[in-house]
């Protein structure tokens, strides 16, 4: 599992790309964990194209629980289209989960935070870690906004006010994004 999200008693998984050991395996998993004594089954499934060269890496779940923001590691034999970012419609789980918009950005997206129409993200990209991207205006080629991190974000991230708190490797553990800093 590399990432993991629970709201109102169900868990959506971001996880690794399939391997001839495990064929099934999807870039996320949906479970009811209500009664997790009784076993946790599996609601729904999600995978992206070109799933067996793509992790499923990062989560993000709207507060009202009806949109799933994705991240994937990049790859693939044709980079270009296989896409890293998914805004996924998870209002009605039992009639699957439809792309709402998604986005090949180069770079694997190691964390996600959402903010009114902006989604703030840390990167594999070694010059532009933290990008911040218009979800009204998607299609556009460079980000709204982007900073270079210094390190390799480890995929921790939140946001408190209008700061931006990134867990990183090395000698920067913490590295904080706001106005002035």
């Amino acid at each position: 599992i590399n990432n993991i999200v629970v709201k109102n008693n169900i868990a959506y998984v971001a996880t690794p790309e399939p391997t001839p050991a495990t064929p099934e395996q999807e870039n996320l998993s949906i479970l009811d964990v209500s009664s997790p004594s009784i076993g946790i089954p599996r609601i729904q499934t999600f995978t992206s194209p070109n799933p067996t060269t793509m992790d499923g890496e990062s989560l993000y779940i709207s507060k009202d629980a009806k949109t799933l923001y994705l991240g994937r590691s990049e790859g693939g034999v044709n980079p270009t289209h296989n896409k890293e970012f998914f805004v996924l419609d998870i209002n009605n789980l039992a009639a699957g989960i439809p792309i709402t918009k998604s986005k090949y950005m180069g770079s694997t997206i190691n964390a996600i935070v959402i903010r009114s129409n902006l989604a703030f993200m840390v990167t594999g990209d070694t010059n532009l870690g933290f990008q911040v991207w218009d979800l009204n205006n998607l299609n556009n080629a460079s980000p709204y906004g982007s900073i270079n991190i210094q390190q390799t974000s480890t995929g921790g991230m939140d946001c408190d006010g209008n700061f931006m708190y990134i867990a990183q490797r090395s000698n920067k553990a913490l590295q904080i994004i706001g106005p002035g800093l």
